[in-house]
Parts: C-alpha cells; sequence; structure tokens
C-alpha cells in the first residue's frame, strides 16, 4: 500500500497492493481516514442529540396552564362523583344490635333492629360466632316494608357448636 497523504487524514491505495482489489490495474483509489481525537467524541454525540431533533423534532414539556386545567378537571369530576355517592345513592339499610343470648349450644337468640327506608324490604344476614371467631351459625332474615324502625327482631339461630356472641353481619335492600 503506498500512502501519499494529499490532505490530511486522505491515503491513496495504488491498484498493485491487496487492499485493491476489484480496482482497474492503472488506477488508485482514494479514502478519508478520520483522526480521532478527544474534542471529536462530545461533538458527536451533540450532533447525534441534534439530528434525532431535527428528525422527530423536540419533546415539548406540558405547560403550565394544561397542568393546571387537567388538575382542576380531575378535581371536578372526583368532587361530582363524591357527592353523587353522598347524596343520590340508595341509602343502605344499618342494622343495630340490641342484644344476644345463647340458649345452648345448638342455639342463639340474636336481637337486633333496622334502620331502612320506609316501605322498602330488607334482607339481613344474622351469624354467631365461637371463641376462636368461627362462624357456628348463620341465618337469612327477610324484613318486610310494614316493619318500623324502633321494633326490636327477635331472631333464634340454629348452632353447630356453642357461641359466644350474636351479631348481624350485613343488611341490603332487594
Amino acid at each position: 500500500m503506498s500512502k501519499k497523504p494529499t490532505v490530511p487524514g486522505e491515503y491513496q491505495v495504488s491498484a498493485g497492493s491487496t487492499s485493491g482489489v476489484g480496482v482497474a490495474a492503472n488506477s488508485a483509489t482514494r479514502f478519508f481516514m478520520p483522526q480521532l481525537c478527544a474534542g471529536e467524541v462530545t461533538l458527536n454525540a451533540m450532533s447525534n442529540e441534534k439530528l434525532m431533533q431535527d428528525r422527530y423534532g423536540r419533546a415539548s414539556k406540558p405547560s403550565r396552564g394544561k397542568v393546571v386545567a387537567l388538575a382542576s378537571t380531575l378535581f371536578a369530576i372526583f368532587m361530582v362523583w363524591a357527592v353523587w355517592v353522598s347524596f343520590f345513592s340508595a341509602a343502605e339499610p344499618k342494622p343495630v344490635v340490641q342484644g344476644y343470648e345463647v340458649i345452648d349450644e345448638n342455639s342463639t337468640v340474636v336481637r337486633f333492629s333496622v334502620i331502612k327506608p320506609a316501605g322498602t324490604k330488607a334482607f339481613c344476614a344474622v351469624e354467631v360466632l365461637s371463641k376462636s371467631y368461627a362462624v357456628v351459625g348463620y341465618r337469612e332474615v327477610v324484613i318486610g316494608p310494614e316493619t318500623s324502625d324502633d321494633a326490636v327482631l327477635e331472631v333464634t339461630v340454629n348452632t353447630t357448636s356453642l357461641g359466644v356472641t350474636g351479631l348481624v353481619e350485613k343488611c341490603s335492600l332487594k
């Protein structure tokens, strides 16, 4: 390979060399060999970033006004939902346990009242628990629309073992 630099970093390869395969016998090929220095590495990284911005555009940050508008909209939606759930959802019946009496290991009487909207029918689940908080008795009770809020209901629940407490697990409207 004959090296005849004409411009810094440019070399000429003659046809007779092993690297000049495929070149006519009387011609010479010129190629450019870049010379690396420390400053070019950061230049390439900066030009790469600029190339990406030129090709795809700059990524814009959302303006403060857009962020405030989005936050305000989400807050307004939340407030509408909260008011709707608080005031316009169906009123659930609320059971109030007055007491219980363990009759024997096979039965317990639970006394309770239910506060519910007038003229509605409610279903309540009455449970009896053992000392280890296991459910040993369960009964569903239907409370008709004619039952008043101050009426105390007595329900006898059959149990599989000795219960230590009686409670109303939940009530729902049907």
